[in-house]
């Protein structure tokens, strides 16, 4: 397991809710330690097994910022109550239930982020704004500033990133 790891997670198929796994995915085609997480959401334990430490790209809600906005957030596991689990089932489960599940199992004992971008705009079958993916640029920067022994290439990345946003949702 590398001593840092990027997991994006979300759903190709709605609407700005894909930026994380596209994301994961330029930032890995770049070499930086990163999975996706589409569907076994629960998998995200296996993939924080021994890591040291770990961002989580996603969307984030407008209770978190303006739209478009890159917001960073610290998980601090020590101040956590029980209450950050109500409401949790596989189909509607946030970065930090994941991140709580991993270190409740003892599988992540690490320092934890997720980096997202505000978004309102989840629609099934519809791509990603263009205020979404603009924002791709900070998000790689921000990870190079939370986890720089990575050293992420983010022109690279980004590169891959556009790459990745010109191609169907639905591959034939």
């Amino acid at each position: 397991m590398p001593r840092a790891v990027i997991i994006g997670l979300g759903n190709r198929l709605a609407g700005d809710d894909a930026f994380g796994v596209l994301a994961a995915e330029a930032l890995q085609e770049c070499g930086a330690p990163a999975e996706t997480l589409e569907l076994n959401v629960f998998e995200v334990i296996e993939l924080l097994r021994g890591a040291e430490k770990a961002v989580i790209v996603d969307v984030l809600g407008t209770e978190w910022g303006d739209l478009g906005e890159v917001i960073a957030l610290e998980v601090r596991f020590e101040s956590m109550d029980i209450e950050v689990f109500r409401g949790l089932w596989a189909h509607r489960v946030t970065p930090v239930q994941l991140l709580a599940t991993a270190w409740g199992v003892g599988a992540f004992r690490g320092k934890a982020w997720v980096v997202g971008v505000v978004s309102d705009r989840l629609e099934f079958m519809s791509s990603i704004s263009q205020r979404t993916a603009h924002s791709f640029r900070k998000v790689c920067e921000m990870i190079n500033s939370l986890l720089p022994e990575l050293h992420v290439d983010c022109n690279c990345a980004e590169k891959e990133f556009e790459e990745r946003l010109a191609q169907p949702l639905v591959q034939p």
